[in-house]
């Protein structure tokens, strides 16, 4: 018996080690080393050969180094970190360098197949000053970029200035990387580095001169297994259980994936598994849930800004959001938003002013729909304050007879919270009355909702360090590098295309976030529970719709909306008596009948509740509403402003189209903002072809032109010199995006001040694509039909009817002008001649040097001199009446960048006067090398409504 109980127990130890080595499977194949120093080896890569997939995937774990260093064994590239469910693999990348002052030196960057640099991930960047930077392969350029000069640079930003980045091209697996020195008058910094480097990690760099002590960078490259998905066979020998395969996005390899309703390691035998969130990752904090994309620790959030840390030590545990040590209340990952602990400003004492700061870090913003900024007490200001500015407050009126559960003025205000980023501070301040009222006074930012439903708003908050509020949240990528749910679609953040979020099809629910997990997005069932509490039959979905009904099964009937009920048998037995020939044709065809008519009954219910869904009530009213609702009429349309069903204030244009011909205008703006994305640029939302003429549907844009803030003084928002450098430089980078980085170049060809918007944040947008046109890669100009606006029209186009990319110079040379003077594009005539152009006018005041006798008066006083001067420059080369000595909008755009950043930052000292960039013809051969696209198309040149989207 003795030797059986041992027996017995000796087995149980062989199981339990057996089950522990099959959750260990997850990451490295059975019996194969997990890690190489701090570095995870997961499968299908492998320390030695028996423990990867492929020979190419082997690791050479090197543990000569304290602690051991992992290497890919065939391109002996150090390993950082691997990832399976995004197939990438982060290496140290060898830089570049020179500081010999070399012509040339060159650098073979060598892959193996199935290994690719990430063209998502990546960055080529060239770093230092007097220096081109590119990339060839088989002897031909695949890219590059040339950094200007300037020693007063800021530390952490590569935006052309001694640092400069393009997106790498598809290079395959080898390709060189080349210095090349320049001429120029600066010296800038001394060595010249060229490097391809994981875009994250560099945009992190405090200082990215820090990369000039370094010999290696790291970079992301992405993987796929060799071998093909031929066969069911050959499916199982690649992936593991609960999991398929796939050919790549190349074509050229295979990738496994896990089933739905499975996660983990597909390329393991029982890699895949059940789970709901990220491997290995808690779901819960205490009493609240944590869904992806935040998680607890450092490895379970889709970014560090959403990261968890869960604070063990309270009972019961609370989570805090790690970057600002916020409490979290709750988290919906639906509606993008995140309920948080905000702390309140108290003032017992009466003092002069308090000031609390409030910082709820990048992504995350105060919710403007759902907050309340509220101020409580008496003889007190509470206000909001943002670097240095008022951005909104309130003061209550004093009484004794408050009223407990009302904040309408009386011992209470509110205010809706402006969009005020991420930092602001809130203030206190002390007030001369009479009345005593309550003897504290508090503000804070508090859920409208949580505060409305207090019976006693006073006594309630006077307790309280902290108070409820909501926070919105989007990730910080754009949609072309954010991977939502299956069932899941991505959308860009408003105005900057920078963040995204995700969210489920409609008919569809969960998490769209998560990828293979039983949480993410799914068919919703309406059939099933929770949804059909009261149908006690057959269910039936409605499509497209969170509804349903209920189908009695054969023999039953219906006994009211959700019940069913047995027929009798005599009615059964005398239909089935009464039955004939006749009846039976006469059945099938009244039957045939209601058919037709209830699915046309069925698609016309179905088009009306798409039709409401999709906002076409909101749209017919707005669009056929009085008068006052018209921001714009020209020859081409009329532009209304309206409103979307989620509450977006939109400008919709209602085109002319008098015949077929006309539609080409139409169709030209549509195809050309559609591919267009840019933070300076207007938006196009979408577009209407089911009315009887077509309308465009764009961002709303509120404060309106600029031409009416230059020549139409505004006390509520005065046109400074700093804001004028602002704008330019904001209406420069917008045109070189068209002209140069857009997927394909676009002219747009009525570039004035009044198509020159402000949005409520008074940032500048271009507008109005009526008469834009995009060109091929290999044309340089446009013959077409001259037209245009008198006083920007390029003399050189109005000759030749040929219009290149330095006619949009020229005409943005005029609205330079404009900023610098305060005059019209015609000048009004005086008594010694006719009227003449401005810019004719500005170009005889720069040659006889008398550029400050006609400068704006607003801005004539400002001790901006260097700077004036500087800006009268770069106007005066757009100017120029030979086309090819214009400068292009790069430089143009450079050179304005230069002065925006001497203002911003006082110590920067700069000569404009000798201020010189390295532009020769091979240069200029390089430009179009920053272009992110391979193929470009022309369009037919149109003319349509060139009236603003702009409200008054």
């Amino acid at each position: 018996m003795a030797i059986q109980l041992v027996l017995q127990i000796i087995v149980l130890v062989l199981l339990f080690i057996q089950q522990a080595s099959a959750q260990n499977a997850s990451v490295a194949k059975p019996g194969c080393k997990e890690k190489c120093g701090n570095v995870t080896i997961f499968y299908p890569f492998g320390i030695t050969t028996y423990c990867s997939a492929e020979k190419k995937f082997e690791i050479h774990c090197d543990t000569t180094l304290n602690p051991p260093k992992p290497f890919l064994s065939y391109s002996n590239l150090e390993v950082l970190k691997i990832s399976v469910l995004e197939r990438t693999i982060h290496v140290n990348n060898p830089v570049l360098k020179d500081c010999t002052n070399e012509s040339k030196i060159e650098q073979v960057m060598s892959l193996y197949h199935p290994f690719d640099y990430s063209i998502t991930e990546n960055q080529f960047t060239a770093l230092g000053c007097n220096g081109l930077a590119y990339m060839t392969q088989n002897g031909l350029n695949i890219g590059g970029c040339t950094p200007f000069c300037n020693n007063t640079a800021k530390e952490n930003s590569c935006v052309g200035i001694n640092c400069c980045q393009i997106t790498i091209p598809p290079v395959f697996n080898q390709f060189d990387t080349s210095l090349k020195i320049t001429k120029s008058g600066d010296s800038g910094p001394q060595c010249r580095y060229a490097f391809i480097a994981d875009q994250n990690w560099f945009g992190n760099l405090t200082d990215i001169y820090s990369v000039q002590h370094m010999e290696k960078v790291p970079a992301v490259l992405d993987w796929e297994l060799s071998p093909h998905c031929d066969s069911d066979a050959q499916e199982r020998i690649l992936c593991g259980k609960n999991a398929y395969c796939y050919t790549g996005s190349k074509g050229t390899g295979t990738t496994c994936i896990c089933e739905r309703g499975y996660a983990g390691n597909p390329y393991l035998p029982d890699g895949c598994h059940h789970d709901v969130a990220k491997a290995g990752c808690p779901h819960k904090c205490g009493d609240v849930s944590i869904p992806y994309p935040f998680g607890i620790g450092t490895n379970c959030s889709a970014e560090k800004g959403f990261e968890i840390h869960c604070n063990t030590s309270l009972n019961p545990p609370k989570p805090f959001l790690s970057y600002s040590n916020l409490e979290v209340l709750n988290i919906s990952v639906t509606e993008g938003t995140i309920h948080i602990n905000s702390p309140v400003l108290k003032d017992c004492m009466n003092e002069s002013k308090m000031e609390q700061v409030i910082s709820s870090y990048h992504p995350f913003n105060y919710s403007v729909t759902q907050n309340r900024f509220t101020a409580l007490g008496c003889d007190t200001l509470a206000f909001m304050t943002q670097n240095g500015s008022n951005i909104g407050g309130c003061m209550p009126f004093c009484n004794n007879t408050r009223n407990e559960r009302s904040c309408i003025g009386i011992n209470c205000c509110q205010k809706t919270i402006p969009p005020v980023f991420n930092q602001f501070n809130t203030s206190l301040k002390s007030t001369k009355s009479g009345e005593s009222g309550p003897q504290c006074s508090y503000a804070f930012i508090a859920d409208q909702n949580w505060f409305g439903n207090l019976t006693d708003i006073y006594s309630t908050v006077q307790h309280l360090e902290q108070v409820p509020a909501v926070l919105d949240w989007k990730l910080n990528r754009p949609c072309d590098n954010l991977f939502c749910s299956e069932n899941a679609r991505c959308y860009n953040s408003e105005g900057t295309g920078i963040f995204s979020s995700c969210s489920c099809y409609p008919g569809y629910a969960g998490n769209p976030y998560l990828r293979d997990s039983l949480d993410e997005c799914r068919e919703i069932d309406f059939c099933a529970p929770p949804y059909n509490n009261s149908c006690q039959q057959n269910c039936i979905n409605a499509p497209f719709d969170e509804t349903y009904y209920c189908s009695c099964k054969p023999g039953w009937e219906k006994s009211g909306p959700h019940n069913c009920v047995k027929k009798k048998k005599a009615l059964i037995v005398l239909a089935i008596a009464s039955g004939s020939g006749l009846g039976v044709l006469f059945v099938m065809a009244v039957t045939w009948w209601l058919c037709k008519a209830l699915k046309r009954r069925k698609k016309r219910k179905l088009k009306e509740r798409n039709f409401k869904r999709n906002g076409g009530l909101l749209l017919r009213q707005q669009v056929s509403s009085s008068e006052d609702r018209i921001l714009g009429q020209g020859g081409q349309g009329t532009v209304y402003k309206g409103m979307l069903t989620d509450g977006r204030i939109v400008a919709v244009k209602k085109s002319k189209i008098e015949d077929e011909s006309k539609l080409d205008h139409f169709i030209n703006e549509v195809v050309l903002l559609s591919k267009i994305n840019h933070r300076n640029i207007v938006k196009l939302y979408g577009c209407c072809l089911e009315t009887d003429v077509p309308l465009l549907v764009y961002e709303f844009i509120p404060n309106g032109t600029l031409f009416d803030y230059i020549h139409d003084y505004n006390e509520d928002f005065p046109l400074t010199w700093d804001i004028r450098v602002r704008i330019a430089t904001e209406i420069a980078g917008a045109l070189f995006y068209l002209h140069s980085v857009a997927s394909i170049p676009i002219f747009h060809r009525d570039i004035k001040s009044v198509n020159v918007l402000l949005d409520g944040k008074f940032r500048a947008k271009m507008g109005d694509f009526g008469t834009s046109k995009s060109i091929a890669i290999d044309q340089t100009h446009l013959t077409t039909r001259v037209q245009g606006t008198f006083g920007y029209l390029d003399p050189e186009y109005f000759q030749s009817s040929q219009y290149t990319d330095k006619s949009d110079v020229y005409s943005f040379g005029v609205v330079l002008v404009e900023l610098l003077t305060g005059q019209k594009p015609i000048l009004a005539p005086r008594s010694d001649d006719e009227g003449r152009s401005l810019a004719t006018y500005f170009i005889l005041t720069m040659e006889e040097n008398r550029i400050f006798d006609i400068l704006d008066p607003r801005i004539g006083k400002e001790d901006r001199k260097e700077e004036i001067k500087a800006f009268a420059n770069i106007a005066y080369r757009c100017l120029n009446l030979n086309g090819r000595k214009r400068p292009t909008m790069k430089q143009v755009a450079a050179e304005l960048e230069s002065i925006n950043m001497s203002y911003k930052s006082p110590t920067a000292e700069q000569d404009y006067e000798e201020f010189e960039y390295p532009v020769t013809d091979q240069l200029n051969g390089l430009w179009d090398l920053t272009s992110t696209s391979m193929s470009f198309s022309t369009s037919n040149s149109v003319k349509v409504d060139v009236e603003p989207l702009v409200g008054k």
